[in-house]
């Protein structure tokens, strides 16, 4: 009768194994992600999808930290479609939710919610060279890539939209010329703003 009765009162020790258990993954994650092996897997692989995305290339050179929610000591280099770099930033720091993300591009694809809370960046030296179509490299660096396999119609509303909640910029030295204008050279400090995209919003 004892027995019997304090079976049913067990019930709850296999949903607390399972946590447990979860909790153990989520740590090994956690403690991998700090490994250089882990963080240089990283890097590359997301080279390698940026490499198929954009007209431009961005290449991201240094990755110092990953984790759950966000990346930090990224050094990054971003090159119009000539092979020419338009952008150099150091010290980017990202803070957003990455199995957020993850699961958008999982279970979203044609319309993402991409969310970022916090982009802060040391330094920027960001590169303006004329194009005649755009006025500058650096616009066409950013279109995407025409895919080589002919796209099945898609809704008007597809497409990533894209929210930055708050973008800091120590410094930006912009420096070149933009078609139809006069050279610029300009130092820029503590720059703050947020950003907003849709396919049907626009910026």
């Amino acid at each position: 009768m004892t027995a019997a009765a304090a079976r049913p009162r067990r019930w709850w020790r296999w949903p607390l194994y399972a946590f447990l258990a979860l909790l153990l993954l989520l740590g090994l994650l956690l403690v991998a992600l700090q490994t250089s092996f882990a963080r240089e897997q990283v890097r590359v692989r997301v080279n390698a999808v940026l490499a198929q995305t954009l007209e431009g290339k961005i290449v991201i050179e240094r990755l110092e930290s990953v984790t759950l929610w966000g990346v930090s000591g990224v050094d990054t280099r971003i090159f119009d479609p000539a092979g020419r770099q338009v952008i150099a930033a150091h010290g980017l720091r990202c803070v957003a939710s990455l199995p957020g993300l993850a699961r958008q591009f999982l279970f979203n694809a044609e319309r993402p919610e991409i969310a970022l809370w916090h982009v802060h960046v040391d330094y920027a030296d960001v590169t303006l060279r004329e194009d005649e179509e755009l006025g500058v490299t650096l616009a066409q660096t950013f279109l995407p890539r025409p895919s080589p396999e002919p796209e099945l119609p898609s809704p008007p509303d597809a497409g990533p939209r894209l929210s930055i909640s708050l973008i800091q910029f120590e410094r930006i030295w912009a420096h070149g010329r933009v078609t139809g204008s006069p050279a610029l050279d300009a130092d820029l400090l503590q720059l703050q703003a947020s950003l907003r995209q849709s396919p049907v919003d626009g910026f």
